[in-house]
């Protein structure tokens, strides 16, 4: 592998992980959200653990 290859893939796993920490933030910030309101927001399909009323 040469130094340009190395500093390419050193770019795109940064990005990566930006991505990774805000995919996380949003989880959590859904997970919050779904204690408090004991509702689930999505696009009508129901989970495994969800109940139907």
């Amino acid at each position: 592998m040469d130094i340009d290859t190395a500093l390419k893939i050193t770019r795109i796993l940064k990005d990566v992980s930006g991505v990774v920490k805000s995919l996380d933030i949003a989880m959590k910030q859904a997970k919050a959200e779904q204690l408090e309101s004991g509702k689930v927001k999505g696009g009508g399909v129901i989970g495994l653990y969800e109940t139907v009323k």
